[in-house]
C-alpha cells in the first residue's frame, strides 16, 4: 500500500504525542514510539560519536522502510529531527507545546509512579543535563523524592522549542499548542494534506497520568515564578501571552480544584516573603 502522508510529531515528553498519534487512527498508519528501544540506541550512539550522522540516517531510512508510517509520533523524533528533515525533504513535522510548569508536573508525576521505565532514566539524565544543576533549598522535595531540579526539566523544555525553530523550515513544521488539538483539527488536517473528517477527535487526550503528586504545587511559590521567567519566560510570552506561568499551570490539570484555595493563600504569602511590592495572582 502507497503512503498517504509522512508527518511526524515530535516534543518533549508529556507533551501529547500519543494522543497526536490517535487523531489520525484508525484511517492511517499510525505510530507511537514506534521501536523506541532501537532509536534510542541510535540517539546515544550518534551523541557519543560511535555511529556518524549518515550511519543515523541509514537507520532512519531503514526503519521507515520497515514501518511506513504515515504518522510517526514520539518524543524521540525531536532528538533526530534534523537528519529526518534532510533524509525525508516531503516529510512534514508538528511540534507539541505545553505551557512550561504544568508540562514539568506531568513529568514528575510520570518519573514517581514509575511509568518511565528504570532502564531509559540514563536517557533521560542525558536530556535534563541532570548534573547541571543542584536542588535548591525552596526544592527540598524533588531532592527528597530523589527526582530532577525544576531548572533542569525548564531548560529542557525552552531548549526543546529553539531547536526545533532553529533546525526545521518554517514551510515543514507546525507548532501547536497541546490544549488546542481538538480545536486545531482543520488547521492539522489541512497541513497534513488530508481531509479533517479522516481525523478523530475523541483521541484528543490520551494516556491521561494514573496519578498527580503536586509537586509543583507545593513549591515557594516566589521560585516558581523565578525560576519559570530565568528559563521560559520570553517563550511563555511568545507561545502563552494570555496569562502568567503558575496561572496556565493552574488551569490545567496539574493543580487541582480542590488545592486552588490553599495553594493562592500559600501563593501570596510565599509572592509576599521574597518580595514585599509583588502582584499577587487574581483568583
Amino acid at each position: 500500500m502507497d503512503r498517504i502522508l509522512q508527518l511526524y510529531c515530535l516534543g518533549p515528553a508529556k507533551a501529547g504525542t500519543h494522543s497526536f498519534a490517535g487523531l489520525f487512527k484508525p484511517f492511517y498508519r499510525t505510530g507511537h514510539e514506534a521501536e523506541k528501544e532501537a532509536l534510542i540506541e541510535r540517539i546515544q550512539a550518534h551523541s557519543s560519536g560511535e555511529i556518524n550522522r549518515d550511519e543515523l540516517a541509514d537507520f532512519l531510512r531503514g526503519r521507515d522502510q520497515r514501518l511506513k508510517l504515515d504518522v510517526d509520533s514520539s518524543v524521540y523524533n525531536y532528538f533526530v529531527m534534523g537528519v529526518l528533515a534532510d533524509a525525508f525533504p516531503r516529510a512534514r513535522f508538528v511540534f507539541l507545546l505545553r505551557d512550561c510548569l504544568s508540562w514539568a508536573d506531568s513529568c514528575y508525576n510520570n518519573f514517581l509512579a514509575g511509568i518511565t521505565p528504570g532502564e531509559e532514566m540514563p536517557f533521560w539524565d542525558y536530556w535534563f543535563e541532570s548534573e547541571r544543576y543542584r536542588h535548591e533549598p525552596q526544592e527540598a522535595i524533588l531532592a527528597e523524592r530523589g527526582t530532577y531540579p525544576l531548572r533542569c526539566l525548564l531548560d529542557a523544555w525552552a531548549r526543546a522549542i529553539r531547536t526545533t525553530l532553529e533546525t526545521l523550515p518554517e514551510e515543514r513544521r507546525m507548532l501547536i499548542r497541546t490544549r488546542e488539538l481538538r480545536r486545531e483539527l482543520p488547521a492539522i488536517a489541512e497541513f497534513a494534506g488530508v481531509d479533517v473528517a479522516s481525523l478523530n477527535p475523541a483521541n484528543s487526550h490520551l494516556f491521561k497520568a494514573r496519578r498527580k503528586y503536586g509537586l509543583v504545587a507545593r513549591l515557594n511559590g516566589g521560585f516558581l515564578e523565578r525560576t519559570a521567567e530565568a528559563a521560559c519566560g520570553e517563550l511563555m510570552r511568545t507561545y502563552f501571552p494570555e496569562k502568567s506561568p503558575l496561572e496556565w499551570a493552574f488551569e490545567g490539570d496539574t493543580l487541582r480544584a480542590k488545592t486552588k484555595e490553599s495553594f493562592f493563600a500559600r501563593l501570596a504569602t510565599n509572592l509576599r516573603d521574597s518580595d514585599p511590592n509583588a502582584a499577587i495572582l487574581r483568583d
